[in-house]
């Protein structure tokens, strides 16, 4: 469903985006928005030809762009930006210490819900369940910190507690 409305405004959002960040190079503002853009745009043929493709290579170098030019913007989007590529992309990109290494920053910038949530994805794809779990934890009771987490602020709240559970049950059975 998703992928149907990216599929169809993704490219025209993109041209949009890329106008606007040639006007304001510097404005965190049009570089979020051409990021978003140029993600939404991208994704649409797959995350394993995006990542293996120079759409991945762009779409780190946006994510490189925003943490030079504006690193707390958005409780530092563009480290989660990073960190969630490198936590995704499959092999040979992937790389679960740069992952943390962004995805931390972000959390040390703003605790928020996203990025506890992010954190927490994280620890979790990395076995470290009760780790994960007290990052869930924290997202569920975070607030949102921007109207960009709060577009998808109720969904991270349930997946987090969705989350929650399921590091109990996987702890209950190693025990």
């Amino acid at each position: 469903e998703h992928k149907k409305v990216w599929r169809e405004y993704g490219p025209r959002a993109l041209e949009l985006a890329t106008i606007a960040k040639r006007a304001r190079p510097r404005d965190p503002e049009a570089l979020c928005a051409y990021a978003d853009a140029f993600f939404f745009s991208t994704s649409t043929r797959g995350v394993l030809k995006a990542a293996v493709s120079g759409s991945g290579l762009q779409f780190k170098a946006n994510a490189k762009e925003l943490i030079a030019k504006c690193p707390t913007h958005d409780g530092g989007i563009g480290h989660c930006y990073l960190g969630a590529f490198y936590l995704m992309a499959p092999w040979p990109l992937h790389n679960a210490q740069l992952a943390e290494q962004h995805l931390s920053a972000a959390h040390r910038l703003v605790p928020s819900r996203r990025n506890s949530y992010y954190m927490g994805v994280l620890c979790f794809r990395c076995g470290r369940l009760r780790e994960a779990q007290d990052y869930f934890a924290a997202a569920v009771a975070a607030p949102c910190n921007s109207p960009s987490e709060e577009d998808f602020g109720d969904f991270m709240a349930r997946e987090a507690s969705d989350a929650i559970r399921e590091c109990e049950r996987r702890m209950a059975r190693t025990e």
